[in-house]
């Protein structure tokens, strides 16, 4: 009887314990996912375009410093350590030109893809994309130059569905303009910017 019981027990240990080991695994803390919808607000900082105009000689020392804030929202997917996403980001920037004082620099407009590693609640990313921008003359003569934007940066998710993050970007944009005597227009600039969010 004793050796029945024994044998039984065994038996049901036997079966038990891989439940429980699964169980445990199942219940064991998962690293920290990206996945999702959010948004937020960025502040560029030196913000340096070189704006170039065709038909005027070494124009393309028209550098200037400035600051813009921003809007962004995105979607990221992980899998694995890798996240994937896309992004549109809106700049809201009026700025006086060196060259020409009564021109201004327009707000900027980015689409891009996002890809990067995760470092559960550290993000790395390299993102390219599409960018937008106008440039607006005296008497009201525009060009909308448009062109590629590429950069890299790094989030840091906090709690309360919050994150922070920094961003070094590059955009190389350019556009026909109505004013015969200038011909098209190109800006390259470089941009430094810090970011806050919320994930939905």
């Amino acid at each position: 009887m004793i050796r029945l019981a024994t044998t039984a027990m065994a038996v049901a240990l036997a079966f038990s314990t891989p439940a429980a080991a699964q169980s445990s695994l199942d219940a064991a803390p998962q690293g920290f996912d990206w996945t999702g919808i959010y948004g937020g607000v960025s502040y560029s900082m030196g913000y340096e375009p070189a704006i170039s105009y065709e038909l005027i000689p070494n124009s393309d020392t028209t550098t200037m410093e400035a600051s813009a804030v921003g809007f962004f929202g995105g979607y990221n997917h992980q899998f694995g350590q890798i996240v994937a996403g896309a992004e549109i980001h809106a700049v809201v920037y009026n700025a006086p030109t060196v060259r020409f004082s009564a021109d201004r620099l327009g707000g900027i407009f980015e689409a891009r893809i996002r890809g990067g590693y995760a470092f559960d609640r550290v993000l790395v990313t390299a993102s390219v994309g599409y960018a937008e921008q106008t440039y607006i003359a005296i008497l009201s003569r525009q060009a909308r130059m448009q062109g590629v934007t590429y950069g890299i940066g790094v989030d840091y998710a906090l709690p309360n569905n919050t994150f922070v993050g920094a961003e070094y970007v590059m955009r190389d944009m350019s556009g026909p303009f109505t004013l015969a005597t200038v011909g098209d227009i190109s800006v390259e600039d470089e941009t430094f910017r810090i970011r806050f969010g919320f994930r939905f």
